[in-house]
């Protein structure tokens, strides 16, 4: 009796209009990264061939068109493309992609764009954060300052969120 409740409640979750599952550890399910748009953003394919966009969770990097944009996408792209990937899926934001943590193994990809200097920690979203989790970036961000890495080499590098006031796109 227990496996058949189990059965219709899974079934009734896993096809339902909800947000995506998050990743489950015990079903080993990985996605492929097929596209690397910048240093935060990423194109994913699941074992069905489906295609999604994922935002990497509570960082920002910078744009293509400001200083270390391309070094930061470069930077994402070394580290998981064409690479399998884990996706721990916390929302969907407004252009409908994922939004979520990026892990290849045991690495976290949004902490390590942070750790190599490529990324700021996106303090508007880290209300969405654990307190530890907002901790942990808080100090990743302030340990790559403190050694210069990555866009911290620039005496006074632009957030993105300021770059995009002054340059806005309609096609994001």
């Amino acid at each position: 009796m227990k496996l058949i409740t189990l059965s219709i409640l899974f079934s009734t979750f896993a096809f339902s209009n909800c947000e995506p599952i998050v990743y489950d550890e015990s079903r080993g399910e990985k996605y492929l990264v097929v596209g690397i748009s910048d240093g935060d953003s990423i194109s994913i394919v699941d074992s069905n061939k489906k295609t999604e966009r994922v935002r990497l969770a509570t960082i920002d990097a910078p744009e293509m068109g400001q200083a270390f944009g391309k070094a930061s996408k470069q930077s994402l792209s070394q580290m998981i493309y064409k690479k399998h990937v884990q996706v721990i899926v916390k929302n969907r934001d407004r252009y409908g992609r994922m939004v979520g943590e990026v892990y290849i193994g045991e690495l976290n990809a949004n902490v390590e764009q942070l750790r190599r200097g490529m990324a700021w920690h996106y303090r508007r979203h880290a209300g969405e954060q654990s307190r530890a989790d907002r901790i942990l970036y808080e100090e990743v961000e302030r340990s790559a300052r403190k050694r210069n890495a990555g866009l911290w080499k620039d005496d006074d590098p632009t957030p993105p969120w300021d770059y995009r006031k002054k340059n806005p796109r309609n096609d994001r």
